[in-house]
């Protein structure tokens, strides 16, 4: 049966405990001793506060408990408000506790080191609202994957003692929060400092842009962007899709869009166009599209007439083409493209080396040519991957053997290139090596939509009202371009973010009643990540010091 050790215990005057320590002992049986018995300690209950009068129960302050009463009898712990009658004077308690040090830390000194610090907190000037954001922003960075909730997330960081503005319960179902970001003004004024912030590094930020989209698949009823799709996932749903806007050199988005279902088009090109003019007055000078873009239109409006009649029918079109920019965009293999004649018309050329080059360890067949599209002198670059090509035509060999033998010499001509072969159309004029390694750029913005994804809780968009659904691809975006540029630091360092923070969710400190952080010691590999990456914290920190060389406001 359990029982109370008390040690060093001392009364004043009155009776009263004024110091001390118990713990809970227990008496268990061990063959080499005199007695066969041994007494051991099950746990260190902390400083006594006030003693029962059998000494077998009392109320004790313990840093990882709190403040409780602790009975041996029946071996119960029950918890004690500060102000217990029993206790000869009101307890402040602040227990000390272990919380998680080194992911905020990293995340915290990339938003400072970046200058986002700054920029949020000139976009939400109260307390309240920086500090959700802070959390949120938090959260979807350093969960890489996880499925723990934002409130859970951060109780166990050092986030915990800064959110002090806020009740951390609240943000797991945080309306206000996404309610908040829902403001158009808002995202107006994140991207014009982001911009203003770009360019102060990179003039040309801004100019030469990728843009593409992503459907965002969803369950939200009677939502104003929902819409019919098939795009991409093979059935009919409710969709949103997610236009992004990416700045070419450095891969930060620029801008975002919704649009309701799959519905891509100049149209779509032109509002985005105009909205990144009027708002965050940045004109883009070159597209670079995905086949989903290409459309008669589009051709129209970004080539020359082909013939005299067309030419003096639209001849005040010129002026507005060179403001419209450049364009490079993947050709359809859909009615109303050549896509099928240049095959044919250049099949003989594909073994000559003349025209062959290489690009990230590919060998590619590549052309260019003038042609008319839709009553326009367009440059179509003809390309075959031959290291996809021939991959794709064994696959198909092998899976589909007796249907080949069906097909005629020529379909089966076309087999050897199919998955190789493709054809992109631009305003540029300039070697097909070249202009293709423009066109490879989009990989960046796939690898955008990816991050955002996979690592940052884009999907699935469990929001239920249009300003909710706003609010939350807008907290998206905004931890986009953070996450992307802190990747950079960290695989500068040659290590990988989620290495980084696997291994700095190991750093942890204590945080005790004098509001002093002591971090515990790191092993050699979160030191040495930690000297790569920049982060240069002591041991023994003042809480409040911490944050506010953070540049976080208390």
């Amino acid at each position: 049966m359990s029982f109370l050790r008390t040690q060093n215990i001392r009364r004043d005057e009155k009776g009263d405990i004024i110091s001390g320590s118990a713990s809970i002992m227990n008496t268990v049986y061990d063959n080499s001793r005199q007695h066969k018995s041994k007494q051991v300690v099950v746990e260190k209950l902390g400083k006594v506060l006030w003693l029962g009068d059998s000494n077998r129960s009392g109320i004790f302050l313990n840093p990882q408990r709190g403040l409780f009463f602790y009975d041996s009898n029946t071996d119960r712990f029950d918890p004690v408000s500060s102000d217990d009658p029993r206790l000869p004077h009101t307890v402040e308690v602040t227990p000390e506790r272990h919380v998680i040090f080194g992911t905020i830390d990293m995340f915290l000194h990339f938003l400072k080191k970046l200058g986002y610090t700054t920029l949020l907190k000139e976009i939400f000037p109260t307390k309240q609202d920086f500090q959700r954001v802070i959390c949120h922003l938090a959260h979807k960075f350093l969960k890489d994957g996880s499925h723990i909730h934002v409130d859970d997330f951060i109780e166990k960081t050092i986030l915990s003692y800064y959110a002090t503005n806020i009740s951390t319960s609240t943000l797991g179902c945080d309306t206000r929060f996404f309610s908040m970001m829902g403001n158009e003004q808002i995202k107006i004024d994140f991207f014009k400092k982001l911009v203003a912030m770009q360019k102060a590094e990179h003039p040309g930020f801004g100019k030469s842009c990728l843009v593409d989209s992503t459907p965002l698949p969803n369950d939200i009823e009677d939502n104003p962007f929902n819409a019919l799709s098939r795009h991409g996932t093979g059935k009919s749903e409710a969709q949103i899709r997610l236009v992004l806007v990416l700045d070419k050199e450095t891969g930060i988005p620029v801008w975002y869009d919704l649009i309701p279902g799959n519905i891509l088009d100049i149209n779509t090109l032109e509002k985005i166009r105009n909205d990144v003019m009027e708002f965050l007055e940045l004109e883009i000078v070159e597209y670079t599209l995905d086949a989903g873009y290409c459309s008669k239109t589009l051709i129209q409006e970004f080539f020359p007439a082909a013939d005299e009649e067309d030419k003096e029918k639209n001849a005040n079109e010129t002026d507005e083409k060179d403001e419209r920019g450049d364009l490079i965009v993947r050709m359809p293999a859909r009615r109303g493209y050549p896509f099928k004649q240049l095959y044919h018309s250049k099949k003989p050329l594909f073994g000559k080396g003349k025209y062959m080059f290489t690009n990230e360890k590919h060998t590619y067949f590549g052309i260019r040519e003038e042609t008319v599209i839709f009553g326009r002198k367009v440059n179509v670059y003809v390309y075959v991957d031959k290291e996809n090509a021939l991959t794709g035509f064994r696959n198909y060999l092998i899976e589909h053997e007796e249907e080949y033998e069906s097909l005629s010499l020529a379909e089966k001509d076309y087999k050897t290139v199919e998955c190789g072969f493709f054809v992109l159309i631009s305003t540029y004029v300039m070697e097909p090596k070249d202009l293709l390694i423009e066109y490879f750029a989009r990989a960046d913005i796939e690898g955008v939509f990816k991050t955002a994804k996979n690592y940052l809780d884009l999907l699935p968009l469990a929001k239920w009202t249009d300003t909710t659904v706003r609010g939350k691809i807008l907290s998206d975006m905004i931890a986009t371009p953070i996450y992307l540029q802190s990747r950079l630091q960290v695989n500068r360092a040659r290590k990988s973010m989620t290495s980084a923070i696997g291994a700095l969710e190991g750093s942890i400190c204590l945080v005790n009643k004098d509001k002093n952080i002591r971090i515990d010691y790191p092993t050699k590999k979160v030191k040495e990540l930690q000297d790569a990456i920049g982060l240069s914290t002591g041991n023994n920190l003042g809480l409040v010091e911490y944050f506010e060389s953070m540049e976080l406001p208390i």
